[in-house]
């Protein structure tokens, strides 16, 4: 049986980029999710991102069915990646334009760049990653080592957890460009 991959749409996406990467690079179903109707049982769940904090919020407060979605997706062990405000929101809360709570999935706040540091803000441009450690499950992070990754973003998420951080890059100070607890992974660029 061919593998399914769902893409959620929440209205604030890079849908048509995830889509096409994977359409080029796989065999397996890819399928976006708009409605409820759409919420089957998937071997992959990717939320991309793109725009601030609260929107997907607020997305999943009017829809709570796709929140329930991706929880029992992962409590299911299943593989989830987040991408770009996809890993943001997987925070417990974000600081972006009103206070919002997260899905508190990695525990964390979702903090702005300091000006303090005399970098442009927003972060938008290409920018190399360093490895601090393997994933595991079969997933070689080291290969992506001091490659370059693409990053819009004026918003970094704070681990409370250092152990969560897989890759650092460097924007004025250091910052998660990859995390991962158990089988969520979550990018800040866009790979």
């Amino acid at each position: 049986m061919m593998k399914k991959v769902s893409i959620i749409d929440y209205g604030a996406g890079n849908i048509h980029s995830v889509y096409s990467a994977l359409k080029k690079i796989s065999t397996y179903k890819i399928e976006v999710i708009t409605e409820q109707s759409s919420l089957t049982v998937s071997d992959y769940i990717i939320l991309p991102g793109v725009g601030a904090f609260v929107k997907p919020i607020e997305f999943f407060a009017a829809n709570p069915e796709f929140k329930e979605y991706i929880f029992s997706h992962i409590a299911a062990g299943k593989p989830f990646l987040g991408i770009c405000v996809g890993m943001q929101i997987l925070a417990d809360k974000g600081y972006e334009n009103v206070v919002s709570n997260g899905l508190g999935l990695i525990s964390g706040e979702v903090k702005k760049f300091s000006k303090a540091a005399n970098i442009r803000i927003p972060h938008i441009g290409w920018n190399n990653i360093s490895i601090r450690r393997d994933i595991g499950n079969g997933f070689a992070v080291q290969k992506f080592a001091q490659k370059d990754f693409y990053f819009v973003h004026s918003y970094y998420f704070s681990c409370k957890n250092a152990d969560n951080v897989i890759a650092d890059c460097a924007y004025g100070a250091m910052f998660p460009a990859l995390i991962a607890a158990d089988n969520i992974i979550a990018t800040q660029c866009h790979p």
